[in-house]
C-alpha cells in the first residue's frame, strides 16, 4: 500500500508528477494532445507526435500492464539494489518505473501482468529526507 499524501519529511523527486485526490488517491499527471489525441507523461509544452502545442493537463490511468522488465543489480546512486525496473503501459502512455516487488521472485512476473500505481519511498536523501516517487505493484 502507497502513501496517501506526501509528509513533511518527504520530498516527490520531481515536482509536477504525481497529485492527490481528495480521497487520498495518487495519480501520474500527464496531458494528451487535443490535435492528435497522444497522450504524454510526464506533461510537456510540445505533442512528440504532431508537435502541437494544444495540450491539456489529464490524470493517467492508475492500472496498466507490464511490457518488460529487468532486475537492476547496479543501481543509481542512493537506490537500494537489487529492484525491479519495467516498463509499464498505461493506455497510450508507456513508461519506466520501478515495481515495488521482491527482486529474488522476479520470475514470477511476466509481461502483460497486472499493476497498479502506489506512491512510495525509494530512496533517502543526505539530510533524511525521503524521496518518493511513483511505483508500481503487481495485482495479485
Amino acid at each position: 500500500m502507497g502513501l496517501k499524501q506526501i509528509g513533511e519529511n518527504q520530498k516527490v523527486i520531481k515536482e509536477g508528477i504525481i497529485g492527490f485526490s481528495d480521497a487520498g488517491e495518487a495519480y501520474l499527471i500527464g496531458c494528451k494532445c487535443e490535435v492528435c489525441g497522444k497522450e504524454h507523461f510526464p506533461a510537456r509544452p510540445l505533442c512528440t507526435e504532431c508537435f502541437s502545442e494544444a495540450l491539456h493537463p489529464i490524470s493517467l490511468s492508475q492500472e496498466g500492464t507490464i511490457y518488460s522488465f529487468t532486475v537492476v543489480h547496479m543501481g543509481v546512486k542512493g537506490f537500494k539494489t537489487p529492484y525491479i525496473l519495467a516498463w509499464v503501459d498505461l493506455g497510450q502512455s508507456r513508461l519506466a518505473a520501478q515495481l515495488k516487488w521482491d527482486a529474488e521472485r522476479a520470475d514470477e512476473l511476466k509481461p502483460g501482468q497486472k499493476v497498479r500505481l502506489i506512491v512510495d519511498t525509494v530512496r533517502e536523501a543526505p539530510d533524511g529526507t525521503e524521496m518518493v516517487s511513483y511505483m508500481f505493484e503487481p495485482i495479485v
